[in-house]
């Protein structure tokens, strides 16, 4: 998942806890599905970085 392709907003929205909550019928339950979402996000989005940082990695360990 690229970040620039990622149709997420920019800014922050608040988002209303009633909607929300509609869903699952209990907010914490709600906030922790909300919570794993987010984790799998940083995830993906930290893997594509360590992708692109290997790709300017040197291959020489030592300039001796």
């Amino acid at each position: 998942m690229a970040y620039k392709d990622s149709t997420a907003e920019r800014t922050t929205i608040t988002r209303s806890l009633r909607e929300l909550e509609s869903e699952t019928s209990n907010i914490y339950e709600t906030i922790t599905v909300l919570s794993k979402r987010s984790n799998q996000i940083n995830v993906e989005m930290k893997e594509e970085l360590n992708q692109k940082l290997d790709e300017f990695a040197t291959s020489t360990d030592n300039l001796e």
